[in-house]
């Protein structure tokens, strides 16, 4: 599987309750809580929202090719779940 190492903000406080849960091995690191909420937010979208899933596959697919900046890739999936 390809990763990308990305940069995000948070609060201050999530980020100590989330670092909290991994030194209670809840997860085994922080990267891995992240991605565990990620997957429960996209398998929740996939229930609500099977276009917005469906235009995302494509996307990626397509290596989001067709899509010459995020504010473009968000606008036309945006479209296509109206």
């Amino acid at each position: 599987m390809d990763t990308l190492k990305v940069n995000i903000s948070l609060p201050v406080g999530m980020y100590h309750q989330a670092k909290a849960l991994v030194e209670h091995g809840v997860y085994h690191s922080f990267s891995e809580m992240v991605r565990s909420g990620l997957r429960n937010e996209l398998d929740e979208q996939r229930e609500i929202n099977p276009e917005f899933v469906e235009s995302m596959r494509k996307a990626e697919k397509s290596g989001y090719k067709e899509f010459s900046s995020g504010r473009d890739l968000l606008k036309d999936l945006h479209t296509a779940v109206e």
